[in-house]
C-alpha cells in the first residue's frame, strides 16, 4: 500500500492499452519496432490454461524422483541441517502470512477534521494521512515477525522427516507457482505483440519462436508489456475516485 491519496491516480493508464516499442540489441542499437497491446479476456483465458498445463507438467516431474527436474530442484534430505530446513520453511510461509496480515490488520483511518477546522488541524490531518501507509506496513511487519517466531518454535519440536516433507511441498508449490506466472506472462505477451499499429498481424508465427528468444530480447518484450498493465493499487484508487 503506497498511498491513499486519491489525487495521485494516473487515469491515463486506463487508455494506455497498446503502444509502440523499440527492441534493442546488446549495444543499444534498434532492432525493430513492435506494437504491443493488453490482451482481452479470451486471450487471457488461453494464457491461463496454457500456464496451468505447464505448471501441472512441472509438478509431475518434480514428484518423479528419476526426473531431471527432481535432481535440479529437490535437495537431498541428508545434506540439510535442521535449522536451515526450518528457516527455509519459514521463508516459504512468509508470503502467505504477509497476505493474511495485510487482510486482517486494518487500523482506522485518521478522522477528517470539520470543514471549518483551523489550518493547523488540516495540516495535521494531512500529515497523518501521508504517514498512514507506513504505519500500517510497520504493524503488518511486526505481526508477521511475531507469527514467524511462534512457528519457528513449533517447528523446532518436530522431527526431520516431517519437516522435510513439509519443505518439499512448499518448495514444489513455489516452483510451480513461479512457472505458472512466468508462462502466463509469456503467453500473454506473445498474444499481444504485433507487427502493425492496427494490431492485426502478430509478430511471432508461433509461441515457440517467442519462447526461444535470447533472454535479453525476451525481457524487453515482457518489460514493455508490463508498462501497459494497470496495477491493482491503481485500480483500487481509481474506484475510490469514481465513487
Amino acid at each position: 500500500m503506497n498511498s491513499i491519496d486519491k489525487n495521485d491516480v494516473d487515469i491515463s493508464k486506463l487508455f494506455r492499452w497498446g503502444n509502440q516499442f523499440k527492441i534493442l540489441d546488446s549495444m543499444n542499437n534498434e532492432l525493430l519496432d513492435v506494437y504491443i497491446r493488453l490482451v482481452g479476456d479470451a486471450e487471457l483465458n488461453r494464457a491461463r490454461v496454457y500456464a496451468l498445463r505447464k505448471s501441472a507438467e512441472l509438478r509431475k516431474k518434480l514428484k518423479d524422483t528419476e526426473s531431471d527436474e527432481y535432481f535440479a530442484y529437490i535437495p537431498d534430505k541428508d545434506l540439510i541441517e535442521k535449522d536451515i530446513l526450518i528457516e527455509n520453511i519459514l521463508l516459504y510461509m512468509t508470503r502467505e502470512l504477509t497476505l493474511e496480515s495485510f487482510n486482517e490488520i486494518k487500523p482506522p483511518l485518521p478522522v477528517e477534521p470539520a470543514s471549518d477546522a483551523s489550518l493547523e488541524k488540516q495540516e495535521e490531518y494531512q500529515r497523518e494521512i501521508d504517514e498512514f501507509p507506513k504505519k500500517r506496513e510497520a504493524l503488518i511487519r511486526e505481526n508477521v515477525v511475531k507469527v514467524l517466531d511462534r512457528r519457528r518454535e513449533d517447528l523446532k519440536n518436530r522431527d526431520m522427516d516431517s519437516l522435510y516433507n513439509d519443505f518439499i511441498k512448499l518448495l514444489i508449490n513455489q516452483v510451480c507457482e513461479d512457472e505458472m506466472l512466468n508462462k502466463f506472462k509469456e503467453m500473454s505477451v506473445y498474444l499481444g505483440t504485433y507487427k502493425d499499429s492496427e494490431f492485426k498481424e502478430r509478430l511471432f508465427k508461433d509461441f515457440e519462436v517467442f519462447e526461444n528468444l535470447p533472454n535479453e530480447i525476451k525481457t524487453q518484450f515482457l518489460d514493455n508489456y508490463s508498462v501497459l498493465e494497470i496495477s491493482g493499487e491503481d485500480l483500487k484508487k481509481l474506484r475510490e475516485v469514481t465513487q
